[in-house]
């Protein structure tokens, strides 16, 4: 069994690479911000929208400042540096290669999807197209970013396993001031966080490799 990020977040590839040890090529939507409307448009689009440099607009990270691409269809490549590391973008080509061929493979193959700010219901039409490109014998679980409570993963009506993980308190203190930083994004770390409370949250936690989520992500897959 391999496991493929559909994105949303980095939980999902940082589990596969940390939690999993999975080495070899890695999904498109490993480092890229997306939401599950957007993942269904650039699947739709075989990633010829998601692909076009040229279409791509850049602008300021809004948490740390640094410069980076979205491209024309609303992904946000956060961990992509396409102006000054060679090769960055044929990465990307490849790495859309290798989901092409996970989706046209009918099992071995399981998929990890994370979705915050909204619930399964906000998200349901976009996570039911995406249950429906993935191949019938391959799981879908969906893990939703919440601000209090664990629960799940149970199987929905949809055929997709959804579970939801809490966000440590530190963390949702940061993530709710994140437009306070915002508003100074050229500012150093300490300014914007002065008592590095993201730091902290993820030496205690490292997304993706929370028990938590681990063991959610074991009673889909591996029991």
């Amino acid at each position: 069994m391999k496991l493929v990020s559909l994105g949303g977040f980095c939980i999902a590839q940082n589990h596969i690479r940390k939690v999993r040890k999975q080495e070899g090529a890695a999904s498109p939507f490993s480092r890229v911000l997306t939401k599950p409307d957007i993942v269904v448009d650039i699947l739709n689009d075989d990633f010829k929208t998601f692909l076009n440099k040229d279409e791509y607009i850049y602008g300021a990270h809004p948490k740390t400042g640094v410069r980076v691409a979205w491209s024309a269809d609303g992904a946000r490549f956060s961990h992509s540096d396409f102006d000054t590391i060679p090769g960055e973008h044929e990465k990307l080509k490849s790495q859309c290669d290798y989901l092409r061929d996970c989706l046209s493979t009918k099992t071995g193959f399981g998929y990890l999807m994370i979705i915050y700010w909204h619930d399964y219901e906000y998200y349901k039409s976009s996570l039911v197209q995406i249950r429906k490109i993935i191949p019938e014998d391959c799981k879908l679980f969906v893990c939703a970013i919440r601000w209090y409570g664990n629960f799940g993963p149970t199987l929905t009506e949809d055929n997709i396993y959804y579970g939801g993980i809490e966000l440590p308190e530190a963390n949702c203190i940061w993530w709710k001031k994140k437009n306070e930083y915002s508003k100074g994004i050229t500012m150093k770390q300490d300014e914007r966080d002065p008592d590095n409370v993201r730091e902290k949250v993820f030496s205690m936690a490292p997304y993706g490799i929370s028990p938590e989520y681990n063991e959610m992500v074991d009673k889909v897959f591996y029991q």
